[in-house]
């Protein structure tokens, strides 16, 4: 049975290679007993970055926290997927599979920008500046629409191509561009408007 864990206070790190060593088989062998400590283990060894890539997809905290508790419930559930590759990616794949099926879940609808309104509001070569720290990203990706965050939290950050976008959107190629696009023109405008001092350093 799998157990409910609580958020920890303390962040561990792993190095989590293809070359699996004996012990971590052996946690994962564990984990599909159920053994909670072996669960609260491999929750311990993701748990910051996974929270981090989940407050960039999250309009909010608690959204962010329900993406969280919802990601691990699946790797800890299907601990045989970690065997399967470099255990940090595996688990990060699980997490963006999670994300997705919020979105879809959520109903968004898609609604992008003509191209001629996109080629109006910002030139194609244009990217926003990159701020300094890590809340200063989280603010400006929160300040954007759900489906222009979803995309470029996708393919411009965790840089999976418009392919694999496109098969879990339904989004053609051409309005996936169309929300890059508008995300970075919004992105534009938030530093501008917050005086630009985080994207400058």
């Amino acid at each position: 049975m799998f157990i409910s864990i609580k958020l920890p206070g303390v962040m561990f790190t792993c190095s989590a290679t293809n070359q699996k060593p004996a012990a971590f088989l052996q946690l994962i062998e564990q984990c599909k007993k159920g053994h909670s400590k072996s669960q609260k283990r491999i929750y311990n060894m993701f748990y910051g970055k996974m929270l981090s890539l989940c407050r960039r997809y999250a309009a909010f905290e608690a959204e962010a926290r329900q993406l969280l508790q919802a990601g691990f419930l699946e790797v800890l559930q299907n601990p045989d997927r970690l065997r399967q590759g470099r255990a940090e990616s595996i688990v990060r794949d699980i997490f963006i599979e999670i994300i997705l099926r919020h979105y879809v879940s959520q109903g968004f609808s898609v609604s992008p920008a003509p191209a001629t309104e996109v080629a109006r509001l910002v030139p194609q070569q244009l990217s926003p500046p990159t701020p300094s720290s890590h809340e200063s990203m989280l603010e400006a990706l929160r300040s954007l629409p759900p489906l222009e965050r979803l995309v470029y939290n996708l393919h411009i950050i965790d840089e999976l191509p418009l392919s694999f976008i496109s098969r879990h959107t339904q989004l053609d190629s051409p309005a996936i561009e169309r929300l890059l696009q508008r995300a970075r023109h919004h992105l534009g405008n938030f530093w501008g408007e917050t005086g630009g001092d985080s994207a400058a350093g």
